[in-house]
Order: structure tokens, then C-alpha cells, then sequence
């Protein structure tokens, strides 16, 4: 099978699993999540955090900003051409609603930080495995950013546990993750 039809195959697999998870469960999972991330970046020396607004199928991190406002928080922009550009946001009720009814930043009112400045990235997906691969919803828009990271920022896979899976197709342009945060562990990547 062309690795194309693979990743259509693997996604539509992954959209299942969450579609099937119970609205109750993943707002306790999220909870969780956003526990594992706080313990995680409480620890860590960084300043700039670039994290995501939720779909209705993704771990809600927006605590995170009022449980370490000592941070900078960047929120990604989509932008028409495909590409994302990160804003800093104090408070999650400043952003707007944007391109795929996302929530986003308004570049007029969050100022721009470059991407090679972030020293975290929490990044989305629809799947994972326990060696750091990463399948995204089909557009590209984390693959092109990822790829004008610092090389000492650390990328961070944030999914619920049913979201891991033993292997995924990939392609020479999919971006690895140093490590994975579900609601039940911390996933070392480096050591799978």
C-alpha cells in the first residue's frame, strides 16, 4: 500500500479512537495531562512555551497558563498559506476564533515571537508511538514550523494514552518528539 493511502488509513483509525472516547473521561485525562506537564516543565530552566487550542478531540492544556504564569505562553496562527506563526498570550480568553474554528491569537493585540526563540513546543496529533513518531491531521502546518526550531528546543508529542500505537508510517519530513505526555506517563522516546 502507497504510504499515502497508509497515513489516510492510520488517520481515519486514530479519528475512531477519539470519536469513541466518553466527553467525561478525556476532561479527566486532560486534567492529568496538564498535571504531567506541569511537573515536567516546573522542573525545566525555559521561559517560551509554544502550546496549541484544543479541538474538541485534544487534551485541553489552557490551565497550564495559570498554573505556571511565570511563562511565556505562545499560541499558534494559521496562516492562509499553510504556515504557523506563534504569539505570546497572557490570558487563553484573548484569543478569537480562527481558521478551522481554531482558537488563535490576534497578531494585532499578541506580539510575534520567532520560532527559532521558543525553547518548548507542546505539539498535537492524532496518533503517536512510544519511539516519538508523530501522525498530524494531513496539512503540514507543525512539520514546516518544526523545521525552523532552535536544534536545543525540545518537542513535546501531547496526546491521551489511546492515542499511542506500535508504528505509524512516515515520510522524511516528519518531525520526531523528545518525549510524549499522556494523562497516565511521560514517555522517554530516546529510550523505545
Amino acid at each position: 500500500m502507497k504510504l499515502e493511502k497508509r497515513k489516510t488509513s492510520a488517520r481515519k483509525k486514530a479519528q475512531q479512537i477519539l470519536q469513541s472516547l466518553n466527553p467525561e473521561k478525556q476532561k479527566e485525562a486532560s486534567e492529568k495531562i496538564v498535571q504531567n506537564l506541569f511537573s515536567y516543565l516546573k522542573e525545566i530552566s525555559c521561559q517560551k512555551i509554544a502550546l496549541f487550542s484544543a479541538l474538541c478531540d485534544e487534551p485541553n492544556l489552557s490551565p497550564l497558563i495559570e498554573k505556571l504564569p511565570q511563562k511565556q505562553w505562545l499560541y499558534p496562527l494559521v496562516h492562509k498559506e499553510g504556515n504557523l506563526s506563534f504569539h505570546w498570550v497572557k490570558k487563553k480568553e484573548t484569543l478569537k476564533q480562527g481558521n478551522f474554528k481554531i482558537q488563535e491569537p490576534d497578531p494585532e493585540t499578541h506580539p510575534f515571537t520567532e520560532i527559532e526563540e521558543i525553547e518548548i513546543f507542546l505539539v498535537p496529533g492524532l496518533a503517536f508511538t512510544e519511539k516519538g513518531n508523530r501522525l498530524g491531521r494531513g496539512k503540514g502546518f507543525y512539520d514546516r514550523a518544526l523545521k525552523k526550531k532552535n536544534p536545543q528546543s525540545l518537542i513535546l508529542g501531547i496526546c491521551f494514552e489511546c492515542q499511542i500505537t506500535k508504528e505509524l508510517p512516515l515520510e522524511s519530513h516528519d518531525i520526531a518528539m523528545k518525549h510524549i505526555i499522556t494523562e497516565k506517563r511521560i514517555i522517554d522516546t530516546l529510550s523505545f
